[in-house]
């Protein structure tokens, strides 16, 4: 290999570290593992998305109920605001503003359909609390699937649901029904 060869390939390596450094951090995920070996539960397919543009996504996989039949959100599995009556199940996210050491947790309703479901937020608002000049850091601490939300602590859930945040650490709002799932692994 030449010379004028070499340096080609250098060159292009170097692009490509640097573009590769370029998107380091630019997204989170994490698997939603169950909680208990017995209904109700969820499958281990489940996961959770952060990007630093302010889209979250939650999916899950192989919910059951007590009796380990499949559910169903009804009569629909499209989340509105105010609507969270309809027993959804929700995948919170937890995590910290480091720069400004606030504590935060995001709620993502999830409708489920023969025991699956995914819903996308577009967050972005949350992140425009960091100020200009500040580290824009989010350390992700966790996630927790709870559900099915009851028709008595849904307006509470809602209004979290509808605000996109909550800088009440461990808030019960929405923790409700079951706790199925955490975000981290399975050990075989």
């Amino acid at each position: 290999m030449g010379t004028r060869s070499r340096k080609a390939v250098i060159a292009a390596t170097t692009v490509l570290a640097t573009a590769s450094l370029a998107l380091a951090g630019t997204k989170y995920q994490a698997n939603l593992v169950p909680t208990s070996l017995t209904a109700p539960t969820l499958a281990p397919k489940g996961k959770v998305k952060m990007k630093d543009t302010g889209q979250l996504k939650a999916v899950l996989k192989g919910v059951v109920d007590a009796s380990s039949a499949p559910v169903t959100t009804a009569p629909d599995t499209k989340y509105d605001p105010g609507d969270s009556t309809l027993g959804f199940y929700v995948v919170i996210v937890k995590g910290t503003f480091v720069a400004l050491a606030v504590p935060f947790e995001t709620v993502i309703p999830v409708g489920l359909k023969n025991g699956n479901g995914a819903t996308a937020l577009d967050l972005s608002m949350l992140f425009s609390l960091i100020p200009p000049g500040v580290v824009r850091s989010v350390d992700v601490t966790g996630g927790e699937v709870w559900g099915p939300i009851s028709s008595a602590q849904a307006p509470a859930c809602d209004a979290v649901v509808t605000q996109g945040f909550t800088v009440i650490p461990n808030d019960p709002s929405c923790r409700d029904g079951s706790k199925i799932g955490v975000a981290g692994i399975n050990i075989p």
